[in-house]
C-alpha cells in the first residue's frame, strides 16, 4: 500500500520496493462537494509489527484493505489474518477492499499474445473475479482494482473510500467541532 498511498499524496510514480513500516499522511480532498481532511495510515503487514499495528486502529472508521494481484496469499490473508485482527481490534469500521499491481495483468496478457507457444505462468495473477467474491464475503461495502506505477484507479480508490467514510457517524469530542475521517 506504500506506492498507492505516495501516488495519491504527492501524484508521482517511482520504485517503492521498501516495505512500510509506519507511514501516515494527511490529504485534503473534495468528495461529492463536500471538504474531508483525509488522515491516511500506512502500517507494516508483517508479523513483528502486529502490536505496533493494534495502536493504530483507535477512531478509524475505513480500512482499505489491500492485495497485489501477483500474489495469491495476500489475497487469502484478507480472510485469514486481517478480517480477524479487525474484528478484534476495530470492530465496526467499514471496509474497502483494493487490488493493488493490476498493471501486471495486462503484462502478462500482453506476453501471451506475443508468444505462439504456451508457457508456464511465471506467477499466478489474481482475477477480477476472485478479489470481487473475496470483497463480497468480508463484507466489503467496495472492492477497487489500481496500479500505482501507472497512476490508474488510485484517486478513485480513495475517493471511493472516502465516500464510505462520509456514511460514518463519527463520535464528535466536545473540543472539536470538525469532523475528521481517518483511513488506515
Amino acid at each position: 500500500m506504500a506506492a498507492l498511498t505516495k501516488v495519491f499524496y504527492i501524484c508521482a510514480v517511482w520504485d517503492c520496493s521498501e516495505p512500510t513500516v509506519f507511514e501516515n499522511y494527511v490529504h485534503d480532498i473534495y468528495v461529492d462537494g463536500i471538504h474531508m481532511e483525509l488522515s491516511l495510515w500506512d502500517t507494516a503487514g508483517q508479523e513483528e509489527y502486529d502490536r505496533l499495528r493494534a495502536l493504530s486502529y483507535d477512531d478509524t472508521q475505513v480500512i482499505m484493505l489491500c492485495f497485489s494481484v501477483d500474489s495469491k496469499d495476500s489475497l487469502e490473508n484478507i480472510e485469514s489474518k486481517w478480517m480477524a485482527e479487525i474484528a478484534e481490534h476495530c470492530a465496526g469500521a467499514k471496509i474497502v477492499l483494493v487490488a493493488l499491481k493490476c498493471d501486471l495483468r495486462e503484462e502478462t496478457d500482453e506476453k501471451d499474445g506475443d508468444n505462439p507457444e504456451p508457457q508456464p505462468p511465471a506467477k499466478p495473477i489474481v482475477k477480477y473475479n476472485q478479489g470481487l467474491d473475496v470483497a463480497k464475503r468480508v463484507g466489503a461495502l467496495r472492492y477497487l482494482e489500481c496500479s500505482a506505477m501507472r497512476n490508474r484507479g488510485v484517486n478513485e480508490a480513495f475517493t471511493e473510500a472516502a465516500r464510505v467514510a462520509l456514511t460514518v457517524k463519527p463520535a464528535r469530542s466536545s473540543d472539536s467541532a470538525v469532523d475528521k475521517c481517518v483511513i488506515l
